[in-house]
């Protein structure tokens, strides 16, 4: 079926056809022609590409780094749909974005269903992560019916101004000879950028006590104190930096690598190491240790070194039932308890 109209003038006509079957993928179409001798020719010749539904879904990352400056920073990520040949996928595609970290930029166009919902269409489109104030890689998933497609960027430390506040306290008593005194105490705090393209975080606490006494547990919880009423529409972010329960931390970052002295949790961002691991082992013991930590990562490879002095050590013994009750002492020294 078709249609064909002609300007006798002009010399030119013009023809169109309905209801041309092609088959999924690539199509040649010929329009041939005879003359008044009866020899066919191709008048015209043409490669159409007749897409089918989607087979394949992929995500990328438009760069591999985002700077952590809570939100202010974005990525665009590309999301393909191709069928079996390769080729775009036609129609629309309903997209379920997920993120270990950072929030999306684009609308929940379906807020009642779990997930980031987004839409694209004719196998093609572009969304955006927006960062959040945590180092580390990120996981980025992307689910439509069947397909899946994940890709990972990282989180880098978002190089700002250097500020520093702190202070000192000096205190002299003068009395006879004997009782001539002078103390002083002093803490202070640095975190920005440095010489080299290196961001520094600093701290040091002349009065903090080292010792078995200090509570810890306590001191390693990031919550709110309830004492605190809300600030409403208030931006800021309330958070521990610079932690350690030695006097001193610091910590040098740039771009994925980093080396720091303080404390840190062993398979988390708190020494620069991935936290991708940490979100998935529901089974991992988290251990906090107070040492030095080194991280090296780049687009295919990450390597995490630290070294701690634990203040306890803990081991697995078994006992095997012997039918009898007696004592048992746990551990090889001579002053370990002693179980019953």
């Amino acid at each position: 079926m078709g249609e064909q109209l002609g300007d006798e003038a002009k010399q030119v006509q013009v023809a169109s056809w309905y209801g041309v079957t092609l088959e999924k993928g690539e199509n040649t179409v010929e329009v041939r022609s005879k003359d008044a001798a009866g020899k066919e020719t191709v008048a015209l010749k043409s490669t159409f590409i007749n897409p089918g539904r989607g087979a394949h879904l992929e995500i990328t990352p438009e760069q591999d780094e985002l700077p952590a400056d809570g939100g202010v920073s974005k990525v665009p990520l590309k999301v393909r749909i191709v069928d079996e040949n390769g080729n775009l996928a036609a129609g629309d595609y309903y997209l379920t974005l997920e993120a270990s970290d950072g929030r999306w930029a684009e609308p929940d166009i379906q807020d009642s269903t779990p997930g980031h919902q987004v839409m694209i269409r004719n196998g093609e489109g572009v969304v955006h992560l927006r960062s959040s104030h945590r180092t580390g890689k990120v996981r980025v998933k992307v689910t439509s019916e069947q397909m899946t497609g994940e890709s990972k960027l990282a989180q880098v430390v978002y190089m700002r101004p250097l500020i520093a506040t702190g202070y000192l306290d000096i205190s002299a008593h003068d009395g006879d000879i004997a009782d001539k005194k002078l103390t002083g105490e002093g803490k202070v705090f640095l975190k920005g950028k440095i010489k080299g393209g290196l961001h520094l975080t600093f701290a040091y606490d002349s009065i903090k006590e080292n010792d078995d006494t200090y509570n810890y547990s306590a001191y390693l919880k990031d919550e709110y104190d309830s004492s605190y009423a809300p600030a409403r529409g208030d931006g800021s972010i309330r958070d521990q930096e610079a932690r350690s329960k030695d006097k001193v931390y610091v910590k040098l970052e740039k771009g994925q690598r980093s080396v720091m002295y303080g404390d840190y949790e062993v398979d988390s961002s708190d020494a620069g190491m991935s936290n991708e691991t940490a979100q998935l082992d529901l089974a991992r013991d988290a251990r906090y240790l107070t040492g030095a930590a080194a991280h090296y990562g780049d687009k295919d490879t990450e390597v995490d070194v630290f070294a701690a002095k634990q203040d306890n050590r803990r081991f697995v013994q078994v006992l095997p039932g012997n039918g009898t009750s007696m004592n048992f002492r746990v551990g090889r020294a001579t002053s370990s308890p002693i179980a019953r």
